[in-house]
């Protein structure tokens, strides 16, 4: 019978280019394509946006 042997991937840190700003940056594996600084970024924007969207009724009016 055959052996089937699975192999791990390793994570892969290669420099990449920042989708969001372009910058070259030292990746954490394919996933990875938006650098630190830029996915900061993201996150706060998200975080706002949630503050905002609790401050507010479904109408967009002020609670």
């Amino acid at each position: 019978m055959a052996r089937i042997i699975k192999r791990r991937r390793r994570k892969r840190r290669v420099r990449r280019e920042c989708l969001r700003c372009g910058r070259v940056f030292m990746s954490e594996g394919n996933f990875n394509r938006i650098c630190p600084s830029c996915r900061e970024v993201n996150a706060n924007i998200a975080m706002n946006a949630a503050e905002v969207s609790f401050d507010h009724d479904y109408y967009g009016f002020t609670k």
